[in-house]
């Protein structure tokens, strides 16, 4: 047991789970009631079959690469400085925007559990999140390994308390109007690449690893997020709310808006800590901030967004997975090409991911970011 908490394997897999796991888990139910279960668990488990292939692209792109840097970093290595500027440009609209959307959404949660103010929750929540971004990497991962596992309990039970509940009726038929209702929720829920590079110094020099740290860090929370659903949408069904629980516990009874409220605050502090971390890190490797500097940036902007009070995370979170998350696909897909020839060391592993699959997850991106503009 105690070598399973100090595996460099396991804390490098936590820490991607982590960083996945937020918000967006608390959308998937509705948008999954409201486009059919069938439908929606179909986009769930290929859009997480698309995610992961590109966080192991990302990491392939992260091993041939000498340098230590984080996405701009590597789009400005292969393919010049149109392509930083215009990561630069997306993660300081998409990364402040998650932050703030965890602290606001980690002090709703807090405010359910302990009554109170929510606003006073998200000062609060920040507070605490600051003291521990302050600190380095490796407390940052065994702050999310634990968050993770008691998420992994907590959904659990929600689920076992919550299947005497479930009918089989609850289950939606699938509504192809509401065919790209789950897309930008499930791609926020799912996107974690940003944390890759981080997983690289966690495995302590075992590059080897990186590989399947990958593959169980993002399929983790896929795995979860199926239980939650079904435990969430076989209980409420097509009265399913946008935040999940308070549907269940209308049906189930106060304890189970107990259990959802602490699944909440470990969902968004843990991806708040790990998201908080890669964002930290960006401002001082790629931007060349101070790292007290890099601290303060990225706690001021997210106490922005409480000062705001910006309410529409659903909203929010579909516009970013649907977007921003597009945008580093597309350019992550560019630079796997050129890293494949140009790279400055050999990777310890290679995908050698055909052309036509190349294209087909830039059809995916696009498709899905036009989609969301248009319509």
């Amino acid at each position: 047991m105690v070598q399973f908490f100090i595996s460099p394997f396991w804390r490098a897999a936590f820490f991607l789970s982590g960083m996945i796991i937020g918000v967006g888990m608390y959308g998937i139910p509705y948008v999954i009631s409201r486009a059919g279960f069938f439908l929606g668990t179909i986009e769930l488990f290929v859009l997480t079959a698309v995610i992961l292939l590109v966080h192991l692209m990302y990491g392939e792109i992260v091993l041939r690469t000498k340098e230590w840097h984080r996405l701009p970093g590597y789009a400005r290595i292969y393919l010049g400085s149109w392509a930083e500027r215009l990561i630069l440009g997306s993660w300081l609209v998409a990364m402040p925007g998650a932050l703030g959307a965890y602290v606001l959404l980690g002090g709703e949660f807090l405010s359910n559990l302990f009554s109170g103010a929510p606003e006073v929750w998200s000062y609060r929540f920040l507070a605490v999140g600051a003291i521990v971004l302050f600190f380095g990497l490796r407390f940052h991962a065994k702050v999310d390994m634990a968050t993770v596992l008691l998420l992994i309990a907590l959904i659990a039970g929600l689920f076992a308390f919550s299947s005497p509940y479930i009918t089989l009726t609850n289950f939606p038929e699938s509504d192809l109007s509401q065919w790209f209702l789950p897309y930008g929720v499930i791609m926020f829920a799912l996107a974690g690449m940003a944390a890759i590079p981080d997983m690289v110094g966690i495995l302590e020099h075992r590059p080897k690893l990186l590989r399947r740290a990958i593959i169980a860090g993002t399929c983790i929370p896929a795995v979860l997020y199926f239980f939650f659903t079904i435990a969430v949408v076989g209980v409420t069904g097509a009265n399913t709310s946008e935040e999940a629980i308070r549907g269940v516990a209308g049906v189930v009874g106060s304890w189970a808006g107990i259990l959802g409220s602490a699944i909440g605050i470990l969902s968004t502090f843990g991806a708040f800590i790990a998201m908080g971390s890669v964002f930290k890190s960006m401002l001082h490797l790629d931007m060349k901030f101070g790292w007290k500097t890099s601290w303060f940036i990225a706690i001021f902007l997210p106490f922005l967004y409480i000062l705001l009070r910006f309410d529409g995370y659903l909203m929010l979170i579909g516009f970013l997975g649907s977007v921003f998350i597009a945008i580093d696909g597309l350019i992550t897909l560019l630079i796997y090409e050129k890293a494949i020839y140009f790279g400055g060391r050999n990777s310890e592993y290679s995908l050698h991911v055909p052309v036509f699959v190349v294209s087909l997850l830039a059809i995916v991106f696009i498709g899905g970011f036009l989609y969301e503009i248009m319509f």
